[in-house]
């Protein structure tokens, strides 16, 4: 068959069908790229608003006035300093004189310490101070992280370590538990109990807990979280004041050590230490 030349017209519609094909790859390919670099434009964005930016407004921004008002002894108040400490807020470490306590009682929410005054805003019990400073006060958001998995980790730990001290506190303070009848016998048979059973049953809770996480703190986090703080100060409380009824495990122990040995922390016991 001879070759016939296509006609004018039809050279004429290749051509037109060749350029919009090549413009129409061309505009997907740039709108592919442009697509891509508006997508992590974007999820930098989101990223630096939920993350970085709230933590530099906490940083630099919001420089509040803190105050801690707890007696002058470790208890309850520890790990709240330690906290804070850790996080680097200046704080007026607030220990109460003889007498003081009894005199602003009344006034204090719960009729009790640890206090925390935040810009003459009262925030009390302690694990509810620790999730403060956690989310508001500590500009790296460590101590109680943003990842909801995370702080519930977190929040578990606070929770069983007041299971732990739960009869510890009713015998050891019977009359404001409701337990004011018990006589001198029952309470001393409740505490034997409590530190031949209760104790190391929950103690092997914490053991197990930091053995999984496999980072050397309770939650798996890199970095001590509020938990650590509440646990670990109660850990230190039981080797400080009874030793000969407590066998610490050795994990536990090493973990205690690793708290106390953090630079801001022992920095903060060393000046502890000075001015007694």
């Amino acid at each position: 068959m001879p070759f016939v030349f296509p006609s004018p017209l039809r050279v004429l519609a290749a051509i037109v069908y060749g350029a919009i094909t090549f413009l129409a790859g061309f505009w997907l390919f740039e709108s592919f790229q442009f697509y891509a670099r508006a997508t992590s434009v974007s999820l930098l964005s989101m990223f630096l608003l939920q993350t970085v930016l709230p933590r530099l407004r906490r940083t630099l921004a919001w420089r509040p006035k803190v105050k801690l008002m707890y007696f002058n002894i470790d208890g309850l108040g520890e790990p709240i300093r330690l906290a804070l400490t850790q996080a680097g807020v200046p704080f007026d470490d607030h220990r109460f004189k003889e007498g003081e306590f009894a005199q602003i009682k009344p006034t204090l929410a719960f009729g009790q310490v640890p206090c925390l005054v935040v810009d003459g805003r009262e925030i009390v019990q302690t694990a509810s101070i620790l999730r403060y400073v956690g989310k508001v006060l500590d500009g790296t958001g460590t101590l109680y992280p943003a990842d909801a998995a995370v702080a519930q980790r977190v929040d578990a730990m606070m929770d069983q370590t007041k299971d732990m001290m739960t009869g510890r506190m009713a015998h050891k303070y019977r009359e404001r538990f409701g337990f004011g009848s018990l006589d001198d016998k029952a309470v001393a048979e409740v505490e034997a109990a409590w530190f031949a059973s209760t104790l190391p049953r929950h103690l092997a809770f914490f053991e197990t807990a930091l053995a999984e996480s496999g980072s050397g703190w309770l939650v798996g986090s890199r970095t001590p979280t509020a938990a650590d703080f509440l646990v670990g100060c109660q850990l230190r409380a039981f080797e400080k004041t009874c030793a000969d009824k407590v066998t610490m495990p050795a994990a536990l122990a090493a973990y205690t050590e690793r708290l106390f040995a953090l630079p801001a922390v022992a920095k903060f016991k060393a000046g502890e230490k000075k001015a007694a």
